[in-house]
């Protein structure tokens, strides 16, 4: 580990790995720290993601695919089944082998990586991060920098630190719970969603599967909404009422930020990308596409400043991920907000809509944004549950 570089990233998941492939590539130097002894771990993830997702930054290998997924199964609060048959739908992948491969790319890159290393405390010039202090081993340093990339998850300390992001409160995160169930028979082409009011107030209950006979499950839900339940105390009535039989071979809690709009990106010479920046669906809890093309623009954008040393580049950033996600993300947050406040017979009916428009046939690729619209202009009583959003 040098003393000053270029560029310095904390955080080893898919937005930070990216990020730092991609500024090496540009022939910068950086320095990517993680806290954690390994990439990959600790599992804290579904590790669904769209095909469109995953392609547009990283080309598929099949040592780190596990599911290629040919459609999807959405149960109602009153259990009608919606079965959506989309065969390019997207990928369950081996986060374990997927972000040691993020982590190889980015060395073959030129990138320094080191794990088992805390970061904080970043320094403050008139209005200009320079310098952060590492910890490793019992031993501190600073290290210098040009430019500072947040990808230290949900709770990231330095956009908290840089000003980007402020604590999390319980109404604006979703809770998760998640068990990864072995001994099972399943549909490895299909994951499953089910809408159940009292397991996952505000939220959903998911199936991934990881292969034909284990997978992900979990329950995401508002805290707000659960008068005090225990996740695990739900997630188990499901999975007892789901599989006959069954084996836990790991269960992992976490939280789920709702996006904040683009103030959350950029302030300075200081970055925020993936759960960092809380760039994720509000709606799905999705967020490793969203991490993977946050963290590649950011990369792409510090090599683009490095080299001209204008200020005005950094803001390239912003503007591009939003030129791409912006509309999205947006309608997601909007659709979540009415989402969280309708009552079970609400959500049948959406769902009957959606079945529709997306059963019954093959179809290669859904615009969600035009299936929301779609459903507030056939129920517009909806809109009246969504408070004021001001985007910033």
């Amino acid at each position: 580990m040098k003393s000053e570089y270029d560029v310095v990233i904390v955080g080893g998941g898919p937005a930070g790995l990216t990020a730092a492939r991609t500024a090496a590539q540009a022939g910068v130097d950086v320095l990517l720290v993680e806290t954690h002894k390994e990439v990959g771990r600790p599992l804290l993830c579904a590790e669904g993601i769209s095909g469109e997702g995953l392609s547009r930054v990283v080309d598929p290998d099949e040592d780190w695919i596990c599911c290629r997924l040919s459609g999807a199964k959405l149960v109602s609060p009153n259990g009608t089944s919606l079965y959506i048959d989309h065969p390019d739908a997207g990928f369950v992948i081996d986060r374990t082998k997927f972000e040691p491969h993020l982590a190889r790319m980015a060395v073959d890159a030129g990138a320094d990586i080191v794990t088992n290393c805390r970061a904080d405390d970043p320094v403050c010039d008139n209005g200009r991060y320079g310098s952060i202090s590492l910890h490793s081993q019992g031993s501190s340093r600073y290290v210098q920098f040009k430019v500072l990339i947040a990808a230290d998850g949900v709770e990231s300390v330095i956009a908290r630190k840089a000003g980007l992001v402020k604590n999390l409160l319980p109404s604006q995160l979703a809770s998760c719970a998640q068990y990864r169930i072995e001994d099972i028979d399943i549909d490895c082409g299909t994951p499953e969603m089910y809408f159940d009011c009292e397991l996952a107030p505000g939220g959903y209950v998911w199936v991934f599967p990881k292969s034909s006979h284990s997978a992900n499950v979990g329950l995401g839900f508002v805290p707000t909404l659960a008068d005090g339940l225990n996740p695990f105390d739900m997630l188990n009535r499901f999975v007892s009422r789901r599989f006959e039989s069954y084996r836990i071979a790991s269960r992992t809690m976490g939280i789920v930020p709702h996006f904040e709009g683009r103030r959350t990106i950029l302030k300075g010479n200081v970055m925020a990308i993936g759960d960092a920046a809380r760039l994720v669906d509000s709606l799905t809890g999705a967020g490793i596409a969203t991490a993977l093309y946050s963290g590649q623009l950011a990369g792409e954008v510090s090599g683009k400043y490095i080299r001209s040393g204008k200020n005005s580049v950094l803001r390239d950033y912003p503007r591009a991920f939003m030129s791409v996600f912006g509309r999205k993300l947006r309608m997601y947050a909007l659709a979540h907000q009415i989402f969280r406040r309708m009552k079970p017979g609400e959500i049948d009916a959406v769902l009957e809509i959606a079945a529709e428009m997306l059963g019954g046939r093959t179809i290669r690729s859904i615009d969600s944004i035009k299936v929301i619209r779609r459903i507030l202009m056939r129920k517009p009583g909806l809109l009246r549950m969504t408070p004021r959003i001001v985007w910033k």
